[in-house]
């Protein structure tokens, strides 16, 4: 009976919420992208690539048009290539990164950690080499 009363008010509960779909030429789609009644971007969106086995290339959440939460995006054999935290924040045009970004070479390996402050201004960067030794920095920084 619940089941039976939660599909009767799921279109209640999603009023309001478009998802919108966009496809390659070659048909496989390129994008989902939920909207809320704003047509800002609200909810899970998703690009992909055209071939291979693993499709999905960005994951990212939004709120009001403005990335909140984890984002990651992958290589075209399903690695993470990058992964990340956004800060929503009502003012200005976009989020905030936010924690501890990192992104990895092809094969796997983390590349770089870039750590964020909660005003989304970078303060710590460690660059790796494919073999997990720490890259020296340059003298005065980047």
């Amino acid at each position: 009976m619940k089941k039976i009363i939660f599909l009767l008010l799921f279109p209640l509960l999603c009023q309001g919420q478009e998802i919108k779909r966009a496809y390659y030429n070659s048909g496989a789609i390129l994008s989902e992208v939920h909207y809320n009644i704003e047509g800002k971007r609200d909810g899970t969106t998703k690009y992909f690539y055209d071939w291979g086995a693993w499709a999905i290339k960005t994951e990212a959440n939004y709120k009001n048009g403005k990335m909140i939460g984890t984002f990651k995006s992958y290589t075209k054999d399903g690695r993470i290539k990058e992964e990340g935290f956004y800060k929503y924040t009502e003012e200005g045009v976009y989020s905030e990164r936010t924690g501890i970004w990192k992104r990895y070479y092809d094969s796997g390996e983390l590349n770089t950690e870039i750590t964020y402050d909660e005003n989304g201004r970078s303060v710590k960067y460690i660059s790796y080499e494919k073999d997990g030794a720490i890259m020296p920095m340059p003298e005065g920084g980047c």
